[in-house]
């Protein structure tokens, strides 16, 4: 915590605040002399339900455009909300969780420039972090609108504000704007830290609730800092930065003083579900126990039904009268949040999937479903978020026209689900069978996590299911369930990035000023190992999706052939075959570039922007760039996508993009400001990923503006003049290679070409093999694979009768179990495997041990566990007798029959 000293201020001391200790030990500043409590101690009801607080009562959208003109009047600049998709700019968080991520790092850091300063922003968040509590709070949201202020005061500048002009701002706005009572606010000492930054913070309370936070950045992470906040070291930053985040969903609660969030924020949807289902939300125990539960702060499953019995026994009911009759309202609840936030993600083009946020998308999408199921709603997934799309589209109007794609996703997903949920169910079953099977009395952690986690059965389920098919107990507890889910969030582990030389001069990047020029002259500014720095170049680095140009540097009629070439903080690295030594510093030296390779990946980084615009045309608004790599002879390009590609739908996509390429369409690049190209092109400008620049080359396909340009991206890549120079586009595979992921692989101008020409004559040597016409070459193919067909299938029964015949023969005489069959097989093994493995699963207490040409093979029908043997194994020297002698009777009597015959006897145990 810091001292006294850095929370006071000037606007404090002038409007007359005390600062007063609580009896729960904060800090905090008051206008009323009288008030003992700060306000945000545990367990105190809130205390603006059911009265007005406000000067009116407001709806979502009401409040955040008088929050944003406010904030204007006051000099700020209104920004738009960045995506809930925060991966797309930060590699260390999924979703965008305050509107400070936006800026995080390459503001704070000053990597870029504040797009303005200061700003205000009104940020969509997604938090997944109480899942399990929401709904069942009353007060808990898996995604709201964070307002956020902010000033960015870099050292050696004038400042903006601080700690005293953001108090009265947010004093000011709730008082004279909101027409709060100005007594009722309080500001509460606390520390923040997230992001890799920390400062000190208050937390604004009114009525019971905090409606805001107000951070005062200034601290860094530092393993040797002097400040301590929650067990990290931090130590002071060259920039303060004034981080502010309103919880807008919760001021409207305030407002409209409604016994739950839900029924403030999503009364529309609410009515309609109470409608269909005749569930109670409200009234008697529902409304008293959802006041008393909202103030509670809870952070795992069993914190919540350890709550639960509290105030069971404050309202005079047992725990499972209170939870029979709130589950209908929870459940009502939660329905509302979840759909609303997979609205948000779905927009913002996060696909179900089995990672990161996609994984996310998809355990919120199996919740609903399930929910759907228990409480027997016949309400259909689709039908559900058809219904929270009408009910949000006030306050969100982004969502226009995703309405059918949204819902098809879900029914795609609902495809998915009841098959896992079956499957999820069947090996639950199988687990607890296992478990005591070993005598086991405990289920363990891990297993019930497994099923939540990959299979999506929630812990309730589980624990159902556990109780009805055993007696096996439960020891889940909140600090596993804390570890368990800080792992599930966990982001993969980032790459370790190559060492390059520090403190090198800026390369001046004349590929920009002609990506056709092919020759040029530069000057060798440094030279490390076989790497070399040049004041200019004409060879473009590696980078977003494009592979670097190749070449050579020339000098005194000699040749340094350039084989790499790469970027790294504005100094562009040239790697020769062979190090030149350091006396080729500071001389001159003439380039080449390797043109039809340069042409060849600019004609693929074209003709990927217009695929990537004709996908969103053909598949849908939702498609997202997965990732891509451009080639010469052919390139990729990874989609998010729902369902499977059609033949019909890859056939209109080449068309599609054939018919723009022949009839022409100019490319064009402008260098624009960032902020002005986000504020012009939205934050989708970003298609192959982020580009930390504050300078933006945004490169347009075909003309006109962002409603009649085929697409316009910030592209650092090099590009055609005009798509007609591509020529020709095919595509020569789609398939799947993750869930929802598709990779789309195709060729570009003469290597399209080229692939045309090969099937012309793969098509002739065909048409020449089967002796037909080419109008006649698919039905004759067709019929040759028909009666091989037929000849497979005869062949296939043969070979099945004569290992039948061939076991029945070598059958174990013996009355013992299991019956063993001991024999040479008249089939190759490849053959043979699959009638062998028949015959074990038809039969019962059967064992097969069969010799092949190469080995050996043993089965048994009780498991059908294979165990592959060797000929070369010592132990079963008896396969070489059985080779020379392939008509021996095995039950014959011979001694070295009863050899081989022990080796079989011995691996069923009966030896």
């Amino acid at each position: 915590m810091f001292e006294a000293d850095v929370y006071s201020n000037d606007f404090f001391e002038s409007a007359g605040f005390l600062r007063k200790q609580c009896p729960s030990g904060a800090w905090f500043w008051t206008l009323d002399p009288e008030r003992v409590y700060s306000g945000d101690q545990e367990g105190v009801e809130y205390t603006f339900i059911g009265r007005q607080v406000f000067d009116g009562q407001y709806t979502l959208a009401q409040l955040r455009e008088r929050a944003l003109r406010w904030y204007e009047a006051q000099g700020h600049a209104r920004m738009g909300s960045y995506p809930v998709l925060a991966s797309l700019w930060r590699d260390d968080l999924l979703f965008n969780s305050a509107s400070i991520c936006d800026f995080q790092p390459h503001v704070i850091e000053r990597q870029l420039e504040p797009p303005a300063n200061p700003l205000v922003v009104a940020q969509k968040c997604v938090r997944l972090n109480d899942l399990e509590n929401v709904g069942r709070s009353g007060r808990h949201l898996s995604s709201f609108t964070m307002l956020g202020h902010h000033a960015f005061n870099f050292e050696g500048e004038p400042e903006i504000y601080w700690i005293s002009r953001t108090v009265e701002l947010c004093h000011r706005f709730f008082t004279e704007e909101l027409g709060a009572d100005p007594k009722g606010i309080t500001y509460v000492e606390s520390a923040w830290a997230g992001g890799g930054n920390a400062g000190p913070c208050v937390e604004v309370m009114y009525e019971g609730i905090e409606i805001a936070t107000l951070v005062f950045m200034s601290l860094a992470e530092d393993p040797d800092g002097e400040h301590d906040i929650k067990g990290v070291r931090y130590t002071a930053m060259p920039t303060r930065v004034v981080d502010t985040g309103y919880g807008l969903e919760r001021v409207v609660w305030a407002s409209q003083g409604t016994p739950n969030i839900y029924a403030a924020v999503s009364p529309g949807f609410l009515e309609k579900l109470v409608e269909r289902t005749g569930f109670a939300i409200q009234g008697g125990i529902i409304d008293d126990y959802f006041r008393k539960m909202s103030s509670q702060d809870i952070e795992t499953p069993l914190q919540y039904e350890k709550v639960q019995r509290q105030i069971a026994a404050e309202l005079g009911v047992t725990p499972k009268e209170l939870a029979r009759a709130v589950r209908p309202a929870e459940t009502l609840f939660t329905l509302c949040d979840f759909t609303r936030t997979l609205l948000l993600m779905l927009n913002d083009h996060v696909l179900p999937s089995n990672k990161d946020a996609g994984y996310l998308v998809r355990q919120l999408a199996k919740r609903i479903m399930v929910m759907l199921e228990e409480e027997q709603i016949d309400i259909t997934p689709m039908e559900l978020l058809g219904m929270q799309f009408d009910a949000m589209a006030s306050d969100f109007p982004e969502l226009e026209g995703k309405r059918e794609t949204a819902q098809d996703i879900i029914a795609a997903e609902l495809e998915r689900h009841e098959t896992t949920m079956e499957r999820g169910r069947n090996q639950l079953i199988k687990e607890i069978k296992k478990l005591k099977k070993k005598k086991r009395t405990v289920f363990p952690n891990d297993k019930i996590f497994y099923f939540y986690d990959t299979l999506g059965l929630p812990l309730h389920y589980t624990r159902e299911v556990i109780e009805e098919e055993s007696d096996l107990e439960l020891e889940l507890t909140d600090e596993a369930w804390r570890e368990f889910f800080n792992k599930s969030m966990a982001l993969d582990a980032k790459k370790e990035a190559r060492s390059w030389p520090e403190g090198q001069a800026a390369t001046d990047r004349l590929y920009y000023e002609d990506p056709y020029a092919t020759t040029g002259d530069a000057k060798v500014l440094s030279v490390h190992g076989d790497w070399v720095v040049l004041d200019q170049t004409i060879f473009y680095p590696e980078g977003g999706g494009q592979p670097y140009d190749t070449g050579a540097l020339h000098i005194d009629g000699s040749e340094l052939e350039v084989v790499e070439v790469q970027y790294h903080n504005g100094t562009i690295f040239h790697r020769l075959a062979e190090a030149p030594g350091d006396d080729l510093r500071g001389e001159q030296v003439s380039l080449s570039v390797d043109w039809s390779r340069r042409y060849g990946l600019m004609r693929a980084h074209s003709a990927t922007h217009l695929l990537n615009a004709t996908l969103r045309e053909v598949l849908g608004f939702h498609v997202r760039q997965m990732g891509a790599q451009k080639g010469v002879e052919s390139s990729r390009f990874d989609i998010a996508h729902y369902r499977t590609i059609t033949p019909g739908q890859i056939q209109e996509i080449e068309g599609r993009i054939n018919e723009v390429i022949f009839s022409g369409a100019p490319i064009t690049t402008e260098v624009m400001q960032r902020g002005s190209a986000e504020s012009r092109y939205g934050f989708f400008i970003y298609q192959g990923g982020f580009v930390p620049f504050d300078q933006l080359r945004i490169v347009t396909l075909g003309e006109g503006g962002m409603d009649e340009a085929i697409d316009i991206e910030a592209c650092a890549g090099t590009h055609l003049r005009d798509i007609r120079e591509a020529a020709l586009f095919k595509l020569l595979e789609v398939k799947q290679i993750q869930n929802n992921v598709y990779r789309l692989r195709y060729s570009v101008g003469d290597e399209a070409l080229s692939f045309f020409q090969q099937s012309e004559q793969l098509l002739n040597k065909v048409v020449r093999a089967v002796g037909s016409s080419r109008d006649d070459a698919l039905q004759k193919v067709t019929n040759l694979m028909e009666e091989t067909k037929e000849q497979s299938k005869l062949l296939s029964g043969y070979e099945e009768s004569l290992i039948q015949l061939q076991a029945n023969a070598s059958r174990d005489a013996a009355e013992s179990k299991p019956t063993l069959y001991f024999f040479k097989s008249p089939v190759p093994k490849d053959r043979a495997m699959r009638h062998i493995i028949r015959m074990a699963r038809t039969g019962k207490n059967q064992a097969f041990f069969v010799i092949f040409e190469d080995g050996a093979l043993f089965i048994r029908s009780k498991d059908l566990k294979a165990i592959d043997f060797k000929a070369s194994s010592e132990q079963f020297g008896a396969f070489e007798l059985l080779k020379a002698s392939p008509d021996m009777v095995i039950l014959g009597g011979r001694p070295e029959a009863g050899a081989a015959w022990d080796v079989g006897r011995r691996l069923m145990g009966r030896a």
